[in-house]
Parts: C-alpha cells; structure tokens; sequence
C-alpha cells in the first residue's frame, strides 16, 4: 500500500508539471493568429459587418429612395390645379439638369413675340419686339412650379409596329394596324381597329363604348377620364399625367383631349384608335412663369372688357401636347388657352431648351 501511495505522488508530480500554465492557451492562440495569412485576418475582421449587410443595405435603400422622392413627389395640391413648389422664376437656368438635352418645340404653338401690353399684377413680363397677335387672355393665370416632367418615348420601327399589331390583334379578336407618329399632327403611335360594327343596345354612349372597350381589353393602361366629345359621335379615354397632385391632360394643338377614341353611330360601334402605350423616359425641365410664358407668346394678359378686340381668351390650362422627332416623341408642358372664339397653345419650357 505505502508502495501504491508512492507511485501515485509520483504521478501527480509528473502530470503536474506537464499541464501548461495559466495564460498559455492566450499565448498560443495569439501565436496562431499573427502566422494566418492577411487575407484571413481581413476576412475576420469584415466578418461581423457581413452579419450586418442585410440591415445595411435596407437603411441604403431607404436612404435612396426618400431622396428620389423628396426630389419628385410634391404633397399638396388639387386634381384641377397645380401648386407652385420653390421659386416661380423657372426660366433661364439649367439647373434643374434637364435629362433629353434641347427640346423640339410643340407644333402648333404660338411663337410670335410682341411688347406685353400693361398688365394688372406684378407677373407682367416686358418681351421683344413683334407683330402683336389677335388676341388677348383675360381669365386667371396658374401658379406653376419651377420644373415640370418631360416624357420621352422611342419612336417604334416598321417591325416593332408590325409585331405591336399582332399583339393588340390577338389579345382584342379585332383587326388592328398601328401607325407611327405623325409630327404634323401632334400624334404619337397609334393604333387603329378596322371593320368593327359591334352593335350593342345600351343606354348611354359611355356605357357602350365602356362595353366594347371591356369585351376586347382595349382599356388603357394609362391614367384616363372618361369624356364624350363634342359632337356626341365619341368617347374618349383621355390620356392624362399625375403631376405634383394634379391630373394634367393630354392635348392636341387645336385643344381636344388625346387618348382611346371609341366611335359609336347610335347602339353601334363603328371604330377605334388610340396612342399605343409605350415605355416612358421622364426628366425634369425648368419652366417660365405663366405670365412671362404668355407675354413672350404675344398675349395681352390683361383685364380688358368682352368688347375688345380680336379674339377673347379667358381659359387657361396646363396640358402636355406631344412633340414627334425623327427617332423619339416628347410629352411637353404647355399652356393651352382657350374661349369662345378659338386656341392658342403656349410653350411652357424655359425658351433656351426649346429649338427654335
């Protein structure tokens, strides 16, 4: 037994003296670290931000997004007007870094320039000498913001017409050809149904073509409102943009809204066409004010009686009216003018990113 109980002091003295001491396993792993490759080392040290890249990425998006939409979107505002943002000088600079470079100008519009007659307000604006033009406005201006959106879309080839056709013609069960954009007229892409005698007994013209344009899923992509035009012989889905809050129309130079036209005779559908919905590019462009805006077009903007002379305008509205190029169409802000007697379309892009 004494033997035994001596065997195992041995051993514990042994064993004792083989275990490391306190701080080695520090030591060692330190050792261990500073013979890793560097590409190692870095990977460690990223390694707790990886774990943090998703919540990261999230706050970049957020971050990005709020911006876009702070630079954008204007809160405020109603459907029937648009609510000026920032300084009503729009015109001159090129700040706002229109995106499309310069600009054709719509066709149609009034271009004469003349010596703005006295103004009631401070918004009168002296302009150029010119041939004063025979008419004067004397309804209320609207306040515009310093920049309006451009829309910009590529003009389809042959091709690209051919195959849109088939698609509408497949998709409708109607015969369809599509059409490029006509710069004469203020027309981009169309389409066109033929032969079309779809006789359907409903009460109301809007109801009837609200029929037809559902059956064959003709209805516009775009935002649209409903209006039956002067004549009572159509109805159409008149294009429209959501600008700062407000509802801008689409417009030919003459003054007609623009979208679906659905032509019914009586309870009979006797035709269609409509601008073929493309993909649109949008870019920001300085605009005048609307008083120096129409002085610059020759208007007298002037509070004068209903007995003046020439022609009487007492409507204002801001409208897009589209612009066809040789390769790419544009949807430009204009002031479109109106009264009994006629229209007159005013360019609302600032005159030095307007070609002339």
């Amino acid at each position: 037994m004494a033997d035994d109980r001596d065997l195992e002091r041995r051993l514990e003295r042994m064993y004792g003296s083989a275990r490391p001491r306190a701080d080695f396993e520090d030591e060692l792993w330190h050792r261990i670290q500073a013979r890793r490759p560097w590409p190692r080392k870095l990977a460690d040290l990223l390694r707790p931000a990886q774990r943090l890249a998703p919540v990261l990425a999230a706050l970049l998006v957020l971050v990005i997004g709020g911006g876009w939409l702070a630079a954008h979107v204007h809160l405020g505002g109603s459907p029937s007007t648009l609510s000026s943002t920032g300084s009503s000088a729009g015109g001159g600079t090129s700040s706002a870094g229109p995106g499309f470079g310069v600009l054709p100008a719509p066709p149609g519009a009034a271009k004469s320039i003349s010596p703005a007659p006295a103004t009631a307000g401070a918004n009168a604006q002296p302009a150029e000498q010119a041939v004063a033009p025979p008419y004067s406005f004397v309804g209320k201006l609207p306040q515009l913001p310093a920049t309006l959106p451009v829309y910009r879309y590529r003009e389809p080839t042959a091709a690209a017409r051919t195959a849109a056709a088939g698609k509408l013609a497949s998709e409708s069960g109607l015969r369809v050809d599509v059409q490029a954009g006509r710069p004469a007229t203020s027309q981009e892409p169309q389409f066109v149904v033929r032969g079309v005698e779809a006789q359907l007994s409903l009460p109301t013209l809007e109801e009837t073509a609200e029929a037809f344009v559902t059956a064959h899923r003709l209805t516009p992509g775009y935002l649209f409102q409903v209006t039956v035009a002067q004549a009572g012989q159509s109805v159409v889905y008149a294009r429209q943009f959501q600008v700062n809050g407000a509802s801008v129309p689409v417009a030919r130079p003459a003054g007609q809204v623009a979208g679906l036209s659905v032509e019914v005779d009586g309870n009979l559908v006797v035709g269609a066409h409509g601008p073929l919905e493309l993909p649109l590019d949008v870019a920001e462009y300085p605009v005048r004010p609307a008083a120096e805006a129409l002085g610059q077009a020759g208007a007298a903007a002037a509070q004068l009686p209903a007995t003046g002379s020439g022609l009487l305008l007492d409507k204002a509205q801001v409208v897009y009216v589209v612009v066809v190029g040789a390769a790419q169409g544009y949807y430009e802000p204009a002031l479109l003018l109106t009264g009994s007697g006629g229209t007159v379309l005013v360019p609302l892009i600032s005159a030095n990113w307007l070609s002339h």
